[in-house]
Parts: C-alpha cells; structure tokens; sequence
C-alpha cells in the first residue's frame, strides 16, 4: 500500500493551511495524519507500514483515519493493479483541502487538476443534499460563460457556509459575474473559495463576535455583499481574502465603538463632569441636570 502526495500547494516549509487545522468534521488524528503527509514534498512516497511505525497509533487507527479522510475529500484511495492484470495493493493520494471531494464530478483522475466544468442541475442538486435555490427555468442556466465553474464553485461556498443559501436566477447577475472575476482574478483555482470562507469565519468583526458591533448588513455577511465591487473598484471578497478584516486589523472598530459609547455626564458626589460608559453596572442615573443637559451618575460599588 502506497500514500502518495499529488495536490498540494507548493510551500518549502512544513506550513499547514488553518483550513485543515479548524475542520471541524476532522479528527484530531485524521489532522496529525494529513498534517504529517503535507509536510512531505509533493510525489513523496511511502508504505502505510511506514506511517504506522512513526506512531504510537497502531495499523487500525490509522487505516480509520484514512477512511475519515477519504469520506470527507483529503485522500482518495485508488485499486492498484499488477503488471500481470491481477490486482496490487491501494495508493492513496492527498491533497490539503477535499480536492476529491467533488460532488459532481465521478471517478476524479488525480492527475488533472481541472475537471471539466459540468453544471449541476436540479436534480443532481437534490441528490447531493447541496444547499442551491434555483429559481425559474434552469435550462437558462448553462448560458453562463463555461471557463467558470459555476456548480463546484457555488456547492463549495454552500458547503462551507450552509446557513447562507444562495440563489441562481435565471438572468446572468451581477452577484454571479463578481464570481467569474474573482475566480479569475486568483489564478482559476477554485481554493481560492475555501480560502475566503476561512478568513470570513476568522473575522470577528464580520461575524460580530468578542465586542465587535458591524452594521446590520456586513454581520454575517450575504453572498451578495461578500461579492459587491465596492466604490474604491474592490471586490469585498478579495478585500477579505487579503485580510482587510482580519482581527488584528479591525482592533480599531473595537476601540472605536467603546469610545462611541462614552458620554458625557455630571457625577453625583464628585461636583465634576466625566465620559462614562453607562452600559456598565457600576454607573446608575440619579437624575437630568436640565441647566447642563446633562445626566447625574452615581458610581454604584
């Protein structure tokens, strides 16, 4: 049995994409694994039997974890056969995001990349439990352009986000045409996909969460925003992928809305006007100075 590594983004160092890492629906055993295999060069080669000796997991758990991994679209394992005809043992290859995992696509050869782009429809829709609104007649769906994997690029966003359905019409909208651009725009890979609903979770402040407070509109934002060109000529979603959001970078909009939320009152006990956050218990409202027009504050211990 042979593990060979087939897709993998070229990187010289053993850096592990925080996709793997922050799948939930992945083991922590089955991520040691994949982990250790995308530390390897890409055709790197060796035996299961090489695997299970740098452990101390033996041969089943880890023949479980390939299975995991198989399921949920990291590894695919492929029946070897003998130069004889008779067939060999099993070769598994890798990839660092479900690469084999492709709904619509059957028996992926490992060795193009690019399978060919085939819509979904409706019923191929149905079948694979994908989270896809189609509205009116789906025949006019195949007028988009074909250079843009529509149906793998959409089942991805649904998958990742299933709580955001989202809806293909019949007309070739603007929402669609900002996904043709950005798929373009970051080489045709569709990883790029992935890569931006991980920095969109990432983001505490589009997803208002740890104190952050966005606008109705940007909190856990629609597909429609995420692919809104904007005034400055940038797409939100590439504005995303680069970072733009990302925590470190949005500490400002936190410090921001704590000074918002400061207002000036008159403490009661201390004959002195101060800025004070009346959201916090500590502060109680005594009273309205109407010649100042100010609030009277006690500081409650």
């Amino acid at each position: 049995m042979i593990i060979k590594i087939k897709e993998k983004i070229f990187d010289p160092y053993a850096r592990i994409p925080n996709r793997i890492l922050n799948d939930k629906n992945l083991s922590w055993k089955s991520k040691g694994l994949l982990a250790y295999c995308m530390s390897k060069p890409e055709n790197w080669e060796v035996r299961v039997v090489d695997i299970i000796n740098k452990s101390t997991d033996g041969e089943s758990s880890v023949r479980s974890s390939l299975k995991e991994l198989m399921e949920l679209g990291y590894c695919q394992g492929t029946q070897l056969k003998n130069p004889d005809g008779s067939i060999g043992g099993y070769q598994y290859d890798f990839a660092d995001y479900p690469y084999f995992r492709n709904p619509h696509v059957e028996n992926p050869h490992v060795e193009n990349h690019h399978h060919s782009n085939t819509e979904l429809n409706k019923t191929e829709l149905s079948n694979n439990n994908i989270n896809i609104l189609l509205e009116g007649d789906t025949s006019k769906l195949l007028k988009r352009p074909k250079s843009v994997p529509f149906g793998e690029i959409i089942s991805i966003l649904t998958k990742q986000r299933p709580h955001k359905k989202f809806v293909r019409r019949q007309q070739y909208g603007t929402t669609e045409k900002s996904i043709g651009k950005f798929y373009r725009e970051n080489n045709k890979d569709t990883q790029c996909f992935y890569d931006l609903c991980d920095r969109l979770e990432e983001s505490d402040f589009l997803m208002g969460r740890n104190g952050h407070k966005p606008p109705t509109q940007i909190k856990d934002p629609d597909w429609s925003w995420i692919f809104k060109i904007g005034q400055d000529g940038m797409m939100n979603a590439s504005k995303i992928l680069e970072g733009k959001y990302a925590n470190d970078r949005m500490q400002f909009a936190i410090d921001k809305a704590k000074k918002e939320a400061l207002e000036e009152v008159i403490m009661v006990g201390f004959g002195e006007k101060r800025k004070v956050d009346l959201s916090q218990s500590k502060y109680k409202v005594v009273g309205f100075d109407e010649v100042q027009n100010l609030k009277k504050v006690v500081e409650v211990e």
